[in-house]
């Protein structure tokens, strides 16, 4: 079963106290998780559910521009509560009923991040798992509920990027959520920027390449016409255009450049 935020925004019509009855009536141990939800929730007669701002400032997020949240095998008191925190922060939010149907709507270049129901993960025959963390890019969010220690550490060794056991208040694991979408958009960003930086070092001649491993070296511009045999002024010349073509502004970003984006492209 594939539901997204807004299928869960029509329960908003119905006030907070549905949303926090209808988990308690499936629930009833969370009553800890009920009556933090329902500090944490307000709700606007005219806009439906809307986030108080100190909820906010407490978290600390980072900027997250826009994410996909995916929710595993999790019922829908967590799917609604977190939709209804999040909804203003372009999130949406898509339930699940496994890891196979999770890795058939996943996409790796939308940023994200996957919330697991540890017992549906430990369930879960090893291939399966295998195969999501081989399909999943993003952080994995684990949440259970009377786990072992043991099984928290397994949960950890499969790269897990937190692992939350019940109770957990509905804020900790917006936060959580935040921070993972966050993470994964900086993984995307530096994957972009990776592939930028290869498509700009293809365009260089074999002489410019040579120029820009030399300076990125820290060589100086007559060393590195002493080493190549050339011109003291062809090598600036050269070197100018490595700049421009690299998209950087001095000889330390362009090492920097090589360094977090090429070593592994150009050794």
């Amino acid at each position: 079963m594939r539901r997204s935020a807004h299928d869960l925004r029509d329960q908003r019509e119905k006030g907070p106290e549905h949303v926090m009855s209808a988990g308690a009536e499936q629930v009833p141990d969370r009553q800890t998780n009920h009556a933090a939800a329902r500090r944490l929730l307000a709700h606007h007669p005219s806009a439906g559910f809307v986030i108080r701002p100190e909820i906010w400032s407490t978290l600390s997020p980072p900027v997250v521009e826009a994410a996909t949240i995916h929710m595993v095998g999790l019922d829908d008191w967590w799917c609604h509560g977190i939709a209804v925190q999040l909804n203003n922060r372009a999130i949406e939010i898509i339930q699940h009923d496994g890891l196979k149907e999770v890795q058939q709507h996943y996409h790796e270049r939308q940023a994200g991040c996957v919330v697991c129901d540890l017992a549906l993960w430990e369930q879960a025959d090893q291939e399966s798992r295998r195969a999501a963390k081989r399909r999943l890019k993003c952080p994995l969010i684990f949440v259970g509920a009377g786990q072992s220690a043991s099984a928290v550490a397994a949960a950890f060794r499969s790269g897990a990027f937190d692992v939350l056991i019940q109770p957990v208040p509905l804020a900790a694991l917006c936060e959580r959520v935040v921070l993972a979408a966050g993470q994964d958009q900086r993984r995307q960003a530096e994957a972009a920027r990776t592939a930028d930086a290869r498509m700009r070092f293809e365009t260089l001649s074999d002489r410019e390449q040579e120029i820009m491993l030399l300076v990125a070296q820290g060589l100086s511009i007559k060393q590195v016409a002493a080493r190549c045999g050339i011109g003291f002024q062809t090598v600036a010349k050269h070197r100018a255009r490595v700049l421009k073509k690299m998209g950087v502004g001095n000889d330390v970003e362009l090492a920097l450049l090589l360094r977090n984006h090429l070593l592994a492209h150009v050794t």
